[in-house]
């Protein structure tokens, strides 16, 4: 009797050190910086109505998460599953897959200013855009011609003063390239 209760103890001590020894490693898998791409930056689009999945599949293709299951408990553990945000997202240094959760999880997107000088056309806007890298001067010209036709008002000449509102929506209105394929 003496014996079996000696086991049982032996057994519930080796349990519990696995489990805190189990429960370490995923803390410090989780709270570990990471960066598995090479280069300076890493440049990652989270397409709207994705899910936490494919976004992770995402993240762990562009090296800014280890793995699947880093990934998952990193979800888990700040409880952000619902909360991922569309958007284009800049990595440019290792980070842990916690604080990768909560970026994607505050909107922290990568905004990329783009300022016109008085006075522009749209097709010298255009050419401004495309030299920019924002995307083709005829996808920002399409873009101004559907914030146009819906827009009652000014001419777009007389708008596009608001440049942070005009900007925004010609920007989100053209696809960007992505570092991701």
């Amino acid at each position: 009797m003496r014996k079996a209760v000696i086991a049982v103890v032996i057994l519930f001590v080796v349990l519990l050190a696995g489990a805190g020894a189990g429960a370490a490693f995923i803390w410090q898998r989780i709270h570990e910086p990471y960066k598995g791409f090479s280069g300076g930056e890493q440049l990652l689009e989270v397409e709207s109505g994705a899910g936490a999945p494919a976004i992770g599949r995402r993240l762990i293709e562009a090296g800014v998460i280890r793995d699947q299951f880093t990934f998952r408990v990193a979800l888990w553990w700040t409880g952000r599953s619902q909360d991922l945000q569309a958007g284009e997202y800049r990595f440019d240094r290792a980070m842990s897959a916690v604080d990768v959760v909560e970026r994607l999880a505050s909107g922290n997107v990568y905004a990329r200013l783009l300022t016109f000088p008085e006075g522009l056309t749209i097709q010298e806007m255009s050419r401004v855009f495309e030299s920019r890298g924002f995307g083709t001067a005829a996808s920002f010209v399409a873009a101004v011609s559907r914030r146009s036709s819906a827009r009652a008002g000014p001419s777009p000449i007389a708008w596009t003063n608001a440049s942070q509102n005009f900007c925004s929506s010609a920007a989100h209105a053209t696809s960007r390239p992505s570092a991701v394929g």
